[in-house]
Parts: structure tokens; sequence; C-alpha cells
């Protein structure tokens, strides 16, 4: 039953005097049911799933702690491009009938693809190439391409050809991407006179 809503339930809790579904609301769980008799597979998955608890928590905490990061290097391309528009475009759109969403989706949304593009390489550059926020938040348990090329120059495998050639991959990767994004910008920028 995967993303299918569950119905509201109560139940006694361990060192609580009872434990509620809707007081997890907005959050993503996972309900696992441990039969009350003592089966080796049931023992097992459950002694699974107990040890790979703090994974699931981890990995949480590594996508929130690089939202956090990386997003005001998004917010201010896409701010600096959007205080640009000229504001007679957006009333000239709401004279001519369009609601606030066509507005949105034809008018500014277009305008600001140069800040769009400039926000994605300023987050896609340093978010490719991190290691430290995942070994502060989540502990090591989760590699990056950051990760593993650290791990090839200060890790025990200590192998600097193999970290050199990562590192050169990841570059040139880098490299692709921005040329890539860059030749929209001067697509648009054609048009503009």
């Amino acid at each position: 039953m995967l993303d299918k809503a569950a119905p509201d339930f109560t139940l006694p809790a361990t060192g609580n005097p009872s434990f509620s579904l809707s007081s997890l609301r907005g959050q993503k769980v996972v309900l696992y049911f441990y039969p009350k008799d003592s089966t080796p597979g049931c023992t097992t998955e459950s002694q699974n799933f107990r040890d790979l608890h703090e994974a699931f928590v981890a990995t949480g905490a590594v996508v929130l702690g690089m939202v956090y990061n990386y997003v005001p290097y998004m917010i201010l391309p896409l701010y600096t491009s959007m205080t640009k528009i000229d504001q007679s475009l957006v009333e000239a759109a709401q004279d001519l009938g369009a609601s606030t969403t066509k507005t949105l989706v034809r008018v500014l949304i277009p305008m600001s693809v140069p800040g769009i593009s400039t926000g994605i390489t300023m987050v896609f550059v340093p978010a490719v190439s991190t290691f430290v926020i995942s070994r502060m938040l989540g502990g090591g348990s989760n590699l990056l391409i950051g990760d593993l090329i650290e791990m090839q120059f200060l890790g025990n495998s200590y192998n600097l050809n193999v970290g050199s050639a990562m590192s050169l991959v990841l570059m040139i990767i880098v490299l692709l991407c921005m040329s890539f994004t860059s030749s929209f910008d001067e697509d648009e920028m054609e048009g503009v006179s």
C-alpha cells in the first residue's frame, strides 16, 4: 500500500500513554507490523528494520541539510532575474484577461529562465562535489561523489591516481553541464536587443 492514505488509529506505546498516526501528518511514515509470535523470519526482519532505522533518519538529514545549504544559490539568481522583468508585461497580460496562473506560466517563468539556469548551475557545481555535509549530518553512512573522491586521497585506500581520475571526470561532467546551460542562455539572448 505505497502512497495510500492509512486510517487514523491510536495504540498504546512504550513510554507514552498512547500513539496516534495523525500526530505524524505530513511526514513519510513506514508502518511495520510485527506479529506477537516469535518466528525466525519476522524476528530477523524486525531486527533488520531496527538496524536500518538510523540510515532512514540519516538520509533525510542529508537531503534537508543540502537543501538548506544551497537554497540561497538558487534564490538569488531567480530574484535578480525576476526584478529585471518589466512590470508592464505583467499588467499587459492581466489586461488581456490572463489569470494569475497563466501570467506566471506564460510571462514570468519564460522571462526568468536565465535566472533559473544560472541558479541550477550555481547549485549543481557545489552540490555534486560536496562531502562535508554528508559526513556531518549523515554520519558518513551516505556516500556522495565528493565522499568517494575524498576517500581516494585521505581514506584507507590512498589511491591518488583513482582520486585524480574521478576528479577529472567530475570536472568534465560539470563543464559539460555548464556549457549546456550557457548554450540556452545564448539562444535566449539572441532575440533580445
